[in-house]
């Protein structure tokens, strides 16, 4: 969806067209992918991912998450993503050893992290 070194994501198709075409060809790789994962359980079922998604996200993706989009709403012209605060939670929970503590304790433990 978002791409890799070598080629751009449905996040970067600027036409409908071209963003159908992507779509249509992550759809098989998805179900490739996913019939690939079901043999190694040794089950039977059918690809659903790309289902699920031409149904129910790919109109959203297009209106709601393309770079071109978040440009005619004036959103800075580089993507952006939800990674690094979620890798920073992950780094407190672990820090925290998933417990939860008072806001003292927690407010001294990440001083402590912060300085390590």
């Amino acid at each position: 969806m978002f791409g890799g070194k070598t080629q751009e994501g449905l996040v970067h198709c600027t036409p409908h067209q071209e963003y159908d075409l992507l779509l249509a060809k992550l759809s098989v790789k998805w179900d490739k992918d996913e019939a690939e994962e079901w043999e190694q359980k040794r089950d039977k079922q059918e690809p659903m991912a790309s289902k699920y998604f031409m149904k129910n996200k790919a109109e959203i993706v297009y209106s709601h998450c393309r770079s071109a989009g978040l440009c005619e709403v004036v959103i800075d012209d580089e993507l952006f993503d939800n990674n690094d605060p979620e890798s920073i939670n992950a780094l407190i929970k672990k820090w925290e050893n998933r417990e939860k503590s008072d806001i003292p304790k927690f407010v001294s433990d990440m001083k402590e992290l912060h300085d390590n």
